[in-house]
């Protein structure tokens, strides 16, 4: 029984250690605002922006802690004229 419960606890430890916080990307579609992404997945830790003459391009750039304390993973939203045209995760 000791045995059974020690391996329980390992595997729901390892399972978490794969879990992300913070940026669920799922909730992102083509054409949202800028407002409406942050309401669904928050500020990003960085912007980038790019201004040319048909307009403003911006990338936001999502750092997403992992559980394990060594991992992060970055997330990327790209905006044209302050609307989304695409997210790489």
């Amino acid at each position: 029984m000791k045995k059974l419960l020690l391996l329980s606890a390992v595997l729901v430890i390892l399972a978490g250690c794969a879990t992300m916080f913070g940026v669920d990307t799922s909730k992102l579609q083509i054409g949202m605002t800028q407002q409406q992404v942050v309401d669904v997945i928050g500020h990003p830790a960085t912007i980038n922006r790019t201004t040319t003459d048909t307009g403003t391009n911006e990338q936001w750039v999502y750092q997403a802690a992992m559980q394990s304390e060594f991992s992060k993973k970055t997330v990327y939203v790209y905006f044209e004229n302050g609307k989304v045209k695409g997210w790489q995760n």
